[in-house]
């Protein structure tokens, strides 16, 4: 797999932060940031589809018990 250097710039109090951190995870620097950005992604991604989610039940708010699924499909 191909990996990109990119650079951040970040003051000396979370640089300090960071790496206090990363000593106490026993992670390097690169991987605490990496694993930060990609949750904080993920995150805001799972928070968005559930909130289309919520808004399109709200157009139809009928929901189905797991015996009615039960009933429904014969089992």
């Amino acid at each position: 797999m191909d990996t990109i250097v990119k650079s951040i710039r970040f003051t000396s109090e979370e640089e300090k932060l960071i790496n206090d951190y990363a000593k106490f995870a026993n992670k390097t620097f690169s991987d605490v940031v990496k694993s930060a950005i990609l949750e904080k992604l993920e995150d805001e991604y799972d928070l968005k589809l559930a909130e289309e989610a919520y808004q399109e039940y709200l157009k139809d708010p009928v929901t189905y018990s797991m015996e009615d699924l039960y009933r429904e499909l014969d089992v």
